[in-house]
């Protein structure tokens, strides 16, 4: 086996040490892995459970939109265990083969094994992309196949080989049923393609392979989006989201920049300054890979900017790969000139550019363990509230019963209690009389209310049912150190 292979094979282990030490450990010094569910992880999951017995998910489950993730996962189950661990081994598993998978994308743009093999290093480390791939999310699957998908197209442009144009409509196809922005593969690659042809780099066959994919493969995912089981899922309901907010005004291009400097203006500074002097660079250079990079940090940034303002990075994960990518290309080539420098014992500005960027580079390696780590743990308690009164639950309540919650807690209750109850979303009503009549009309017997969920602090059953000590009793209160949860007993 070549020497790079070895590398790659020690790179790779290292990417999975670090992911299945997270996903087991990390969270475990902070209680369980199933203290720490995020509510849209809690939505894959059960309806994962409903798969595997046999059942269909409830349509409360609002995020179980992907064709593939919670099927996938409900045959985990019969491994593992109808568990946090289950739903997250597979995001894990494909997280790590995304490192590998960066070598031989990043071989195939600059034909440089170094930039490769620093492209999968540091995909390797990154706490953004590690934080993201131990949950039991659509993103982390999405942004294999997205990385597989861009693979396969450039092999396929590159020699000319319509096989491998199939193989990868295929893929973008199930990069799609993971979730819609698998979409964004197909933009990506046409703007490779045209800037080709223009500079003349490819001829014009490859824009008739990729038009001939297009017209087989966009149109089998848009039949099985449409078909009976797929409307029953609601996938479309993300994409028609997006447009809502595209054409009402409510998205904002620079959100995402806006917000990294509002949560740490020292260190997005640095950031921004760094990856600037990259892109710039890479800009300069107007070399084949570099456009192509760049353009696919475009399409999805913009894409997502203009999704609305959330302030979930993990939008942008399949945009993570790209970035690495630049940088590896950057820090190796001025590394060669710094090296060139040092031969004639003359130094240049690139020179000493270069060696602060191995500082750098250093640095960056370092800041991503202990970040990533600290950021993991702290992070693995974060909804235990709802799964402490979950726990409550179980020990006190009796099956059937109604449970009103806030409607991004309703499946992580669900998960924590087996489905054993009736579960209802926190009504709306601005009347004490009204919500006092819904609570009686859905034989509710239990409340919780917490400050985790923002979008529902406005509504009037926050002030009403603490004020109301006739019908409502105060049974449980929980603080995580920063959100306070209550459960409420109907009297």
């Amino acid at each position: 086996m070549k020497r790079e292979y070895w590398f790659l094979l020690v790179i790779t282990l290292i990417g999975l040490f670090l992911r299945f030490a997270s996903l087991t450990i990390g969270f475990t010094l902070q209680g369980n892995l199933d203290v720490s569910l995020f509510p849209d992880e809690a939505n894959f999951l059960v309806s994962a459970r409903y798969f595997y017995v046999g059942a269909f998910p409830p349509f409360y489950l609002y995020y179980h939109n992907s064709l593939v993730l919670s099927p996938l996962i409900s045959g985990l189950y019969s491994l593992f265990g109808v568990t946090a661990f289950s739903g997250r081994f597979l995001s894990a598993l494909l997280g790590t083969l995304t490192v590998p998978l960066m070598y031989f994308l990043g071989k195939e743009l600059f034909k440089n094994e170094k930039k490769a093999l620093l492209t999968a290093f540091l995909l390797s480390l990154s706490f953004i992309h590690r934080f993201w791939t131990i949950r039991a999310l659509a993103d982390g699957p999405l942004t294999f196949f997205f990385v597989l998908s861009i693979y396969i197209f450039i092999r396929g442009i590159h020699n000319e080989d319509w096989r491998l144009y199939i193989l990868a409509g295929i893929s973008t196809t199930i990069t799609i049923l993971i979730k819609y922005p698998g979409i964004l593969v197909y933009l990506i690659i046409f703007f490779y393609i045209i800037f080709s042809i223009y500079l003349k780099y490819i001829s014009k066959r490859a824009l008739l392979y990729y038009l001939l994919t297009i017209g087989i493969f966009a149109f089998t995912a848009v039949t099985l989006l449409l078909s009976q089981f797929a409307l029953a899922f609601q996938p479309l309901d993300q994409i028609f989201n997006f447009l809502d907010i595209l054409f009402s005004g409510g998205s904002n291009p620079l959100f995402y920049i806006f917000y990294s400097l509002f949560l740490d203006i020292i260190w997005a500074l640095l950031i921004f300054a760094i990856l600037g002097v990259v892109l710039l660079y890479s800009i300069k250079q107007h070399k084949k890979a570099d456009v192509f990079i760049l353009s696919w940090l475009a399409v999805v940034f913009i894409f997502f900017s203009f999704f609305g303002e959330s302030e979930l990075y993990r939008y942008l994960l399949p945009a993570i790969p790209a970035v690495y990518l630049l940088i590896s290309n950057f820090f190796i080539d001025l590394i060669q000139k710094f090296r060139v420098s040092i031969r004639q014992f003359k130094f240049s500005k690139n020179s000493a550019i270069a060696l602060l960027l191995i500082i750098v580079l250093g640095g960056f390696a370092t800041t991503e363990l202990v970040i990533g780590e600290s950021l993991i743990v702290k992070r693995s308690t974060t909804y235990s509230g709802i799964h402490h009164m979950s726990m409550w639950l179980n020990a006190n309540g009796t099956q059937s019963e109604g449970v009103m919650a806030p409607s991004n807690a309703i499946a992580q209750i669900d998960f924590y209690t087996n489905n054993n109850f009736e579960y209802f979303e926190l009504s709306r009503e601005n009347s004490e009389a009204a919500i006092y009549n819904y609570i009686q009309t859905k034989n509710i017997s239990y409340i919780i209310l917490s400050e985790h969920f923002p979008e529902t602090l406005s509504l009037s059953i926050y002030s009403i049912i603490p004020s109301n000590t006739t019908h409502y009793t105060l049974n449980n209160t929980y603080s995580d150190g920063k959100f306070l949860t209550y459960l409420y007993v109907v009297i």
